[in-house]
């Protein structure tokens, strides 16, 4: 590749336009290997900038023809691990089960080819967030179990990226809270605790995503709701809505920000109502449905808008206000 310089759009459609014709007039398989492997990153590289699904899959498509006339065992380990991430980064579009699947399945490969000495951080944090993801989708109990363990085995490894280790003790906490909900609740929600609390003093060393401070106290508020420590859960997600408002991106409307937000007003008005505060639960609820407003475009704004009804619905009927309680959960039904 072209050293460290972080390159733009531009040099890298040049370099992929140079690697294009080299290829043409590559030889040998050594040669061959060398062109695709490089333009394959290159693609890689290029798909963060723009047309991510499309570099995706021509990333793809040269690393695994990369394959194909590899010699050393050294170049097999490192096209199925980019090949991997692409796969993982191109279920987050598109086919995601069978993109999560390919990417578990590269991983897996990498793993199994590695000597001991040779395992990296990478090769589980990896195939551990391969694993979260596909629990979304098919055995949710065993694809988290999955992934803890590989989260435990990549936290025993060395590694110098904080950020990483601090999203290692995010999907666990996640993980753990996850599976509450099929076998010993209360041991796996103090897990879940007790790495999100990890996570906290982790998020002290980094100058992550701004936004890593509030879906921390959002998640730790969800846990004390799964708890029924509804005062507890409702501070915390006071503290996310606060670090929201703090955030270095407090002044973009950007949909990921504006989801969390309505999200933990979502949260946080389900709590008020089991807390006895129903009024102040319609007050969160109205809030979520105005920030909604702005993400009418996401995927998931019809079943955040639909589950904000349906809550605030049954806080009227908690008030005896049986007209507006069923105007809410027609609407609910009709948003489904």
């Amino acid at each position: 590749m072209a050293g460290k310089k972080k390159l733009n759009a531009e040099e890298l459609e040049k370099e992929i336009e140079k690697l294009t014709k080299m290829k043409y007039s590559s030889e040998t398989k050594e040669q061959k290997f060398s062109v695709l492997s490089i333009r394959g990153y290159t693609y890689e590289k290029l798909s963060n900038i723009k047309n991510k699904e499309q570099n995706l899959r021509r990333a793809i498509i040269d690393f695994t023809e990369a394959l194909e006339y590899t010699i050393e065992r050294g170049g097999e380990i490192s096209i199925l691990g980019y090949r991997g991430i692409c796969y993982f980064d191109l279920s987050q579009i598109v086919d995601k089960k069978e993109n999560v699947l390919r990417a578990i399945d590269d991983f897996t490969k990498l793993i199994t080819i590695k000597e001991k000495d040779e395992l990296r951080f990478a090769d589980f944090y990896y195939r551990g967030i391969s694993y979260k993801e596909l629990s979304k989708f098919d055995d949710k109990k065993l694809n988290l179990e999955r992934a803890i363990e590989d989260f435990k085995l990549a936290e025993k490894l060395p590694n110098d990226n904080d950020e990483r280790i601090f999203q290692i003790f995010l999907f666990k906490g996640l993980s753990y809270k996850e599976l509450s909900k099929f076998d010993d609740k209360k041991l796996n929600l103090r897990k879940s605790l007790k790495y999100f609390g990890i996570a906290f003093e982790t998020l002290k060393k980094i100058k992550g995503h701004p936004l890593y401070n509030p879906i921390l106290s959002h998640e730790k508020g969800n846990v004390y709701s799964d708890m029924g420590d509804f005062h507890r859960a409702i501070l915390y997600y006071k503290d996310a809505l606060e670090n929201i408002d703090k955030s270095s991106s407090e002044k973009e409307k950007t949909d990921v920000k504006e989801m969390l937000n309505a999200k933990i007003y979502l949260a946080r008005g389900i709590a008020q109502i089991k807390f006895k505060e129903p009024e102040k639960a319609i007050e969160d609820f109205e809030r979520g449905l105005e920030i909604a407003k702005n993400i009418e475009k996401s995927p998931e704004y019809g079943s955040i808008v639909s589950n904000i009804c349906f809550n605030r619905g049954v806080a009227y009927y908690k008030l005896g206000d049986n007209e507006r309680a069923k105007r809410d959960f027609e609407e609910a039904i009709k948003i489904t």
